[in-house]
């Protein structure tokens, strides 16, 4: 008996040992499943260029899709080793509009492009991101990124442009924003209301429209049932009176002023776009395929 039960004791303790094993073996594989996924099918970083090692990658691959969340626009990584011609700028647009991106958050979205080919590094502004990255901004985040890229450390350069982004929309759309439409040439202010400008408008309007109708009841007595048995009462106040009149044209002048036309402001590197000079609220916008879209860049 006492053999039987030990027996008994060595196959549960065996059956046990299996069943670990197993758990062990099914979390590995789930983790190595989820790296693969994260390198071998991303979502957020493209390497095409062969920049980053696996580690990297999969690094910037969880801090893009972090961002994305926060800022809820797509937030891409791009690396090309040819271009096909193409420049930086059309190279981000047209991966980030023909590719379906601009479809996950209604066109809102940013792309930092590390083109090997033009070498250059881009960043791609599209729909409210445009407003929160004016053209300095850009160029702000282009410079945390330029020197880890310059000495070819593009992994932390990457992080550096999207760490720098983050910061900036954290900031939001500074208040003498604008829009410079390049291909038209409209400029177009941005606006929008504040809580405390809807507050003073409300307070505003209330107060008008009380002392107005406080008015009306003082003069005509029309409170605390005033004037019973003469609803119309109030008309004995009335003094107006119609009579001719006559108006004359006493002086006219005419004042002519010439306006200079200003050229839009100089382009930075990276195909006209803007460099320190420009206004600090400028954000300038171009046309890809009906789409708005901005940006700047700088060669490396």
């Amino acid at each position: 008996m006492r053999e039987k039960g030990c027996e008994r004791i060595r196959a549960v303790k065996s059956w046990i040992l299996g069943l670990f094993v197993i758990c062990l073996i099914t979390v590995g594989m789930r983790s190595f499943a989820a790296e693969a996924s994260l390198t071998e099918n991303p979502e957020h970083v493209f390497d095409y260029a062969g920049l980053f090692d696996e580690n990297a990658g999969t690094d910037l691959e969880e801090l893009a899709g972090q961002l994305e969340e926060e800022m809820e626009a797509a937030v891409l990584v791009l690396t090309v080793e040819e271009s096909g011609g193409l420049s930086a700028r059309e190279t981000a647009d047209s991966f980030y509009f023909d590719n379906g991106y601009d479809e996950r958050y209604g066109e809102d979205g940013l792309v930092f492009l590390i083109d090997m080919d033009n070498r250059e590094i881009y960043l791609g502004t599209y729909g409210d991101m445009i407003d929160v990255l004016t053209d300095r901004r850009i160029q702000a985040v282009l410079d945390e990124a330029y020197g880890y890229v310059s000495d070819g450390a593009y992994a932390e350069g990457a992080e550096a442009a999207l760490l720098a982004a983050e910061s900036w929309y954290k900031r939001g759309v500074p208040s003498n924003q604008y829009e410079y439409q390049e291909d038209t040439g409209k400029i177009i202010p941005h606006r929008s209301i504040r809580w405390y400008e809807a507050v003073f408008a409300v307070s505003v309007s209330a107060l008008t429209a009380g002392s107005v109708c406080l008015g009306v009841v003082r003069q005509y007595k029309m409170r605390d049932g005033a004037g019973e048995g003469n609803v119309m009462s109030y008309q004995s106040s009335l003094n107006f009176r119609f009579g001719p009149g006559e108006d004359r044209l006493l002086h006219t002048a005419v004042t002519h002023v010439l306006i200079p036309r200003r050229p839009p402001g100089g382009g930075g590197r990276g195909g006209g776009h803007m460099g320190m000079g420009s206004r600090p609220g400028r954000s300038t916008t171009h046309s890809y395929g009906g789409h708005r879209a901005g940006g700047g860049g700088r060669k490396f």
